[in-house]
């Protein structure tokens, strides 16, 4: 006769089961912190600034923290940095500059200049923000090879006048060869090159041209004798509407200068040269 044997206990195998269980509870767990925090690191970055744009240092180093490094963090994803954006330029973001510029073939010091900003945008298909020509972060004479959003706005600006040129902020023999063109038909000095009175023209001739242009915030308060940009235009074109008759170059200069004393004879206001 077989005896009944009661069922074997394994409590050490059951222990196990348990570790294990409650193992992969904190393993997952870790993996959705994890996970949030990244979330959450995306959502807290700052806005991402153009970074040809004013707001951006001329160079980004290291340990900056606002919205021109979450650009940067998202371009250098763009070419396959996988690294975390989260707007601090921080060990990871310069190992991903120094990696970048290293493929570009330019200088690599793990800082984001004028040189490494080009290629960012030039070799990801961004193409900069546009960039007043009148302002102070555009040079007085643009020319050839320039790459940056200065360019899209004179870009923009040429395909106005007819030119029909590829928008990209590089500066190249096809922009070069519009500006010639634009400078002939404009009747100012042809160079290729774009400095006050063409960058006055652009404007000038263009949609831009009114009275608004007097109180928009690129105007000075009170404009004078020495000024030379597209403000100069408008006020020009307006003091010729009053019977001055004086040329439209967007230089403000001696028969400038005599127009609006002259307008402001006859408005019968103050009479001291100064717009």
């Amino acid at each position: 006769m077989t005896a009944f044997l009661p069922p074997t206990h394994h409590p050490r195998r059951r222990r196990v089961r348990g570790r294990t269980l409650r193992l992969t509870a904190v393993v997952a767990m870790a993996a959705l912190v994890a996970g949030g925090t990244a979330a959450a690191a995306r959502a807290s970055a700052a806005a991402p600034i153009n970074l040809d744009s004013a707001s951006c240092p001329t160079n980004i180093v290291e340990y900056e923290t606002d919205g021109c490094v979450t650009e940067l963090q998202e371009l250098l994803n763009i070419h396959n940095a996988g690294i975390g954006v989260d707007g601090q330029f921080g060990p990871q973001t310069l190992a991903a500059v120094r990696q970048f510029q290293s493929e570009a073939g330019i200088g690599v010091d793990g800082q984001v200049g004028p040189q490494t900003k080009a290629a960012l945008y030039g070799s990801s298909g961004r193409v900069p923000t546009p960039i007043k020509l009148t302002s102070s972060a555009c040079p007085a004479n643009m020319m050839e090879n320039e790459k940056d959003g200065c360019v899209v706005e004179l870009q923009n600006l040429l395909d106005e006048h007819g030119q029909h040129i590829i928008v990209d902020g590089q500066f190249g023999q096809q922009t070069f060869a519009a500006v010639e063109a634009f400078q002939t038909s404009a009747g100012i000095g042809v160079d290729g090159q774009v400095g006050p009175q063409t960058k006055a023209a652009l404007y000038g001739t263009g949609a831009q041209q009114g009275v608004a242009n007097l109180f928009s915030p690129t105007c000075p308060e009170n404009m004078m004798q020495g000024e030379i940009d597209g403000c100069v235009v408008a006020l020009q074109s307006l003091l010729n509407a009053h019977g001055q008759h004086i040329g439209v170059d967007g230089q403000f200069g001696q028969q400038t200068f005599a127009a609006v004393e002259a307008f402001q004879t006859s408005a019968g206001i103050g009479v001291d040269g100064q717009v």
